[in-house]
Formats: C-alpha cells, structure tokens, sequence
C-alpha cells in the first residue's frame, strides 16, 4: 500500500492544511469579517451532526477538536490579494476532508467576494 501524500505529515502525524482564496485588492477589505467569520463559525460548530440516508437514517456527530489542534486561523498573503485559512491537524484525524470542505463551503457562500483556489499542505 501506497502512503498517502497528502496532507504532508510531519513526523507526529500531524499536519498543516492551508485553504487558499483569491480576492481583489477592493474585496481585502473583508479580511476582519472573514476572522471574525471564521472565529463564530468555529464555535457554532465545535460538534457537527451529519444526518445520511440510505436504507435507514443515520446521525454521525462530529467533534472539530478531535481533528485539529486549535482553532483555524485566517492569514493574510505578501501580495495583499491572497487569504489562507490555516488548520492545524492532529496525527489522529480522519474527517478532516470533511471539516475542511464543510468551512470552504461556508465561507465561499458567505463571501462570494473571496474565490477558493485550493488546498496546500
């Protein structure tokens, strides 16, 4: 079996996500509403309870702190068109792709101002 390549793990385990966002220099004044965002939906959402149908219905509860270390922070890029959302993942973490798509989502529909780019490690 292959190891997986992403994210980068260091040697603990953990690992660093980074979701890149575009935006124009006039949309950069949104950078404090994006923490501020990004703070209040951290914690609305410390627990998430998906529901999945098949041939039952199913709940599956979620803890953020079970996947990362801390709470995500927003980074402003050198070239001032650039803001990163930085997650910081424990060796352990398993739903972290979901946590991650679930926040870029969020914000993607909150800010249409900003524009994801990707995911680095």
């Amino acid at each position: 079996m292959t190891e997986a390549r992403f994210p980068k793990r260091r040697d603990d385990g953990s690992f660093t996500l980074v979701a890149r966002f575009a935006a124009s220099e006039t949309d950069m004044s949104v950078v404090d509403l994006v923490r501020d965002y990004v703070s209040a939906w951290t914690r609305a959402n410390r627990a998430w309870v998906r529901i999945w149908r098949s041939d039952v219905i199913q709940e599956e509860r979620l803890e953020f702190l079970a996947e990362f270390s801390s709470d995500p922070r927003v980074e402003v890029g050198d070239d001032g068109h650039r803001l990163s959302i930085v997650l910081e993942g424990r060796p352990s973490a398993g739903r972290w792709k979901d946590w991650a798509v679930f926040l870029v989502d969020e914000l993607s529909r909150v800010f249409p101002e900003i524009k994801f780019e990707r995911f680095e490690s």
